[in-house]
């Protein structure tokens, strides 16, 4: 499981190279995890992907930094699944996308795609990709600026460019009008959500940016982005002070 968590998804051949058990040993292993529903098998490709969150796969980042903000953020997130309803991330940049580290999706009643661990999305369209780049360093900022420049149209490069300082200036992100809730592994995914975002401080840089997500079909009655940003905003001081009480 740790290492279908790891990987996202992953062959039978795959499995057997990572963990070292035997093919046989390993289709039993997992036809029971199927019969419990902790993991399934694509039709289309044949991968097997688990379908739960495990906590223990999240704390055993090798990279440091990215473990010292898992320590600080996963207690506040298991808090807040049972406060707030709608599910959280923790996201990280990795080159030009941002990539989801933890999350408490499974600890909320909220149906959405629970098997994103590990999974990336973009850092230009996302709430989580703009709030990293409206908060991180200035130096930092205009490095993947000139890389973004290479990659998306001078249409889209002006538009977030033009966004930054309003991010910066209310302390949150939201979704661009054109993402729809698509990863690089669920690149049609179209989850109906609306989603804001801030960044987790820590030594005058970015450690982890935090999202909260909602159904775009009562954002109204739920006080649109003013009431959600609230209560992200407390979840995510909480982590950052733990995060910079622990460094």
């Amino acid at each position: 499981m740790d290492e279908l968590c790891r990987s996202g998804a992953s062959t039978l051949a795959e499995l057997n190279r990572a963990t070292g058990l035997s093919k046989s040993t390993l289709r039993r292993v997992l036809l029971t995890l199927e019969n419990g529903n902790m993991v399934w098998r694509g039709l289309d490709d044949g991968r097997y992907r688990a379908s739960v969150h495990l906590p223990s796969y999240s704390h055993s980042s090798k990279n440091p930094d990215i473990a010292l903000v898992l320590r600080a953020a996963n207690p506040i997130l298991e808090e807040t699944s049972s406060q707030i309803i709608w599910p959280s991330d923790i996201t990280v940049r990795d080159d030009l996308y941002m990539r989801i580290v933890e999350s408490n999706r499974s600890m909320t009643p909220l149906h959405i795609n629970r098997n994103e661990i590990g999974d990336r999305v973009d850092i230009v369209s996302t709430a989580a990709g703009r709030a990293y780049l409206a908060f991180c360093p200035d130096t930092e900022r205009a490095q993947l600026m000139e890389e973004l420049e290479d990659t998306y149209s001078g249409r889209i490069i002006t538009d977030i460019q033009d966004a930054l300082p309003q991010i910066r200036e209310q302390g949150y992100a939201i979704r661009g009008a054109e993402h729809t809730g698509n990863t690089i592994r669920y690149p049609r995914l179209d989850d109906k959500l609306s989603a804001i975002s801030m960044p987790v401080l820590n030594k005058n840089a970015v450690a982890c940016c935090v999202n909260l997500f909602w159904p775009q079909a009562v954002s109204e009655e739920l006080g649109g982005v003013a009431a959600m940003a609230k209560l992200l905003l407390g979840v995510t001081k909480e982590i950052e002070a733990r995060l910079n009480s622990s460094g």
